[in-house]
């Protein structure tokens, strides 16, 4: 079985911000399962034991919080559909007027899309003097670590929460394994330097 035998002390805690699929089919097995490898030497089966823990959003929303608002969490990576990020696909913008993004405006409290999460985590985290984690977009979506950065930056300026007024002000949302998208950076500077 493979868990995590290089270094303990990692591992995996899944949500799904939509249906309890995942959780339902791996909570009997221990959210244990088997990659199997074939090749021209026959089948070789691994169990696989990376998963500690698998949450629906939908009725866990409050402990998937807690858990990325935890400072021992250190990598939040979103593996969602286009869809999931709430975002004009043309413009690579976030979708203001997404049903999500509405409600989660109005109740920063208890977000149901992935950017609402993101920034109420970073927002506890903030809060509780506990340093950022790292946001590793793992999907297709294209440029996905400068997208995830703007969409995850313009909600945090439209709900005008904390992590928002510290990234106007220069801080850093870590993006996109382990690179940071900083304030200012997708500026133009004048010919000048200045």
């Amino acid at each position: 079985m493979i868990c995590c035998r290089k270094n303990p002390d990692w591992g995996i805690i899944g949500a799904s911000l939509r249906r309890p699929d995942t959780k339902e089919a791996l909570a009997p097995q221990d959210n244990l399962y088997t990659l199997a490898v074939r090749d021209a030497g026959g089948t070789r089966c691994r169990i696989i034991g990376s998963i500690l823990q698998v949450l629906d959003a939908n009725t866990e929303r409050e402990q998937l919080l807690e858990i990325m608002a935890d400072p021992r969490i250190r990598i939040v990576s979103l593996t969602v559909t286009e869809k999931g990020y709430c975002h004009d696909p043309a413009t690579g913008q976030l979708d203001e007027n997404h049903p999500d993004i509405v409600h989660d405006l109005a109740h920063p409290e208890a977000p149901l899309s992935a950017p609402g999460l993101v920034v109420a985590a970073l927002d506890r985290r903030r809060l509780a003097g506990t340093r950022p984690f790292t946001v590793m977009s793992c999907d297709n979506l294209p440029s996905n670590g400068e997208t995830t950065g703007r969409i995850v930056t313009r909600f945090a300026g439209a709900a005008l929460s904390p992590t928002g007024s510290v990234y106007r002000r220069g801080g850093r949302i870590p993006l996109d394994h382990g690179r940071s998208h900083r304030a200012g950076n997708h500026r133009r500077r004048p010919a000048n330097g200045g």
